[in-house]
């Protein structure tokens, strides 16, 4: 019984330190993880890579809305992982945009089996990608 006490103990105390310790990482509720990396992105610009890995059917996709313009489309899952930084695959979009805040919106058919994800807001740094997992 002691051995289950402290290995429970030692599995908590190893989550919440993985939580907890990312500097890089910040949780968005309702949306997912956001991980902000180095990059080399010219003239005054930033990347966002967004990507999901939770399954979905929808057969044309998951559209992906940046300031209210469509921009681009997710067409499956990301199987594991995380993608790289300007990744661009049918599981993973990466988009060029000016620094500063950006609305990004991720819309697909509303049901369960096409969920759209709730609005959220980022900041893009000049040179610098951030990566978007959806909830």
């Amino acid at each position: 019984m002691k051995n289950y006490t402290k290995i429970k103990y030692f599995v908590s105390l190893s989550f919440l330190l993985l939580i907890l310790g990312c500097n890089a990482e910040s949780y968005v509720e309702g949306e997912g993880f956001l991980t902000e990396t180095e990059g080399k992105v010219e003239n005054g610009k930033g990347s966002l890579t967004i990507y999901t890995n939770s399954p979905f059917a929808c057969s044309s996709g998951l559209s992906v809305y940046v300031d209210d313009e469509s921009k681009a489309t997710l067409r499956e899952h990301k199987i594991s992982g995380t993608p790289n930084c300007g990744e661009k695959s049918n599981s993973a979009v990466t988009l060029l945009l000016t620094a500063g805040s950006h609305k990004i919106q991720v819309k697909g058919g509303g049901s369960v089996f096409c969920p759209s994800y709730k609005v959220t807001y980022v900041t893009i740094e000049k040179g610098r990608c951030l990566i978007l997992q959806l909830g």
